[in-house]
This record gives C-alpha cells, structure tokens and sequence, in this order.
C-alpha cells in the first residue's frame, strides 16, 4: 500500500513519461507499479523462503537477499514499464531508482521488525537459563531452570545439584552462596538456610521434625534444612500454590 500511495502522491523521477504507451493512463500504470512490486515481495520474502527453507537469516543474509531482490526486482521493472529499444542500462538505472526509492521504507520497516523478532527471541529463548560463574566470573554451568535443583554451600565451594536425563548430578563450583545468590536473584532460586538455595519450583512439602523444619523438593529424594528465617516464605509460597 504504502508504494501505491507513493507512486500516486510524488511521482517521483517524472515516472509517469517513462512508459511509452500513451494509451495507459497514468493512474492505471502509476498502481501497476505499486502492485507489480508488492506481489513480487510477497513471492520472494514468503513463498521462495518457505520453498527454500530460509528460516532464519542473518543480518548479512538479509542484506545481501535484499540486494539481490532489489536488483531483479529493477530488472522486471524495466522490462514490463521500460522502453527495451532505448539504452538499456538507462532503462535499468532508472527502474533501480525507483525500486530502491520506493522500497526504503516498506524495508527499513522489515528490518526493524526481523530486529525486534530476533530480540524477544532471544530473551524467550535464555531467560529460563541458570548460568553459573565462579570467583573468577568463569562460566562454568548452565543448566535449565526446570532442572536445577539446589545450591549447597561446601567451605569456598558450592555444590550445584541438577537434573539431567531423568539422573541427579552434582557439579562442584568455586564460588560462594552469597555470590550466586545475588547473580540468580532473577531466577526461582531461593535461599532457605545459611548453606542451602533451592529451585522454589520444585518445591513439594515443608515439614517440621525434631531438628526443625525441613523442605522435600520433587526429583530430590534428600531433605533439606529450613531455617525459622525462611520458614515462612516457604509456608507461603506453598499455600499460594494450592490456592492456584
């Protein structure tokens, strides 16, 4: 729409004087125009990326589709409003011009889009990621937040257990708790006690026995130490689920 509108409104380079057909009105050639491009970019950004399997594109495989449809795009110009008997480079410049000027927009409006795509992409796609660094700001483990299980405190280190394969493992990080506790304070880990963090998702029962209260966390056949501090959050956060 957006070319149509355009064509009709500035006609620009003097367009209307470039077919040689007098018998087509100008608004008739000025909307074939508009059509003409708006037809071929549904083909080549739907129907041949779909047939090609082009899925996801770079930003340089963007670029260089784009020249590229551009280009032929300026040839078919050329031939079905161009005049063939004339100097064909001149036809073919002037069809380039047009197609380019006629297609800034409509494509700075795509790439804008494709970039706002590929961010939220992104962020959908390793929000649910746990990353754990060590002292030395070292990644050394990422793990989905589905699977994590609980951060305990072992002297300078920290033992990070998670689920992989349906089978508990256990990764052993040089870090401290209070570290990660504020690197992961954007995921549903938790600290509970002073030597434990769990996956608040996980978390199945909170119980009191002789020792105080402890939390059983599904896929964790251990329980773990709540200390009074703490207790209630837990208590809260499990009546939150049953009313859901």
């Amino acid at each position: 729409m957006y070319g149509i509108l355009f064509m009709h409104l500035y006609v620009p380079f003097n367009v209307q004087k470039w077919p040689q057909n007098a018998s087509i009105p100008e608004y008739v050639y000025l909307t074939a125009f508009g059509l003409v491009a708006w037809i071929y970019l549904i083909i080549t950004q739907i129907a041949i990326k779909e047939l090609l399997h082009f899925q996801q594109f770079t930003n340089r495989h963007f670029i260089i589709w784009t020249i590229v449809e551009l280009l032929f795009l300026s040839l078919l110009m050329m031939f079905l409003f161009g005049d063939l008997k004339l100097n064909l480079l001149h036809e073919y410049w002037l069809a380039f011009k047009l197609t380019l000027l006629v297609g800034v927009i409509p494509y700075s409006g795509v790439i804008l889009y494709f970039k706002l795509l590929e961010k939220n992409k992104t962020t959908i796609s390793t929000n649910h990621l746990v990353k754990i660094t060590d002292s030395n700001s070292d990644l050394k483990l990422v793990v989905d937040n589905s699977q994590l299980l609980l951060l305990k405190s072992a002297d300078n280190y920290v033992e990070i257990y998670y689920l992989k394969d349906g089978q508990v493992k256990k990764e052993l990080v040089r870090t401290t708790l209070k570290i990660l506790e504020q690197q992961l304070s954007s995921q549903p880990i938790k600290r509970c006690q002073r030597s434990y963090m769990v996956n608040i998702n996980r978390v199945a029962v909170i119980q009191k026995n002789s020792q105080g209260y402890i939390i059983e966390l599904n896929g964790y056949d251990q329980p773990i130490p709540v200390s009074k501090n703490y207790k209630q959050y837990f208590v809260n956060l499990l009546n939150n689920q049953d009313s859901q």
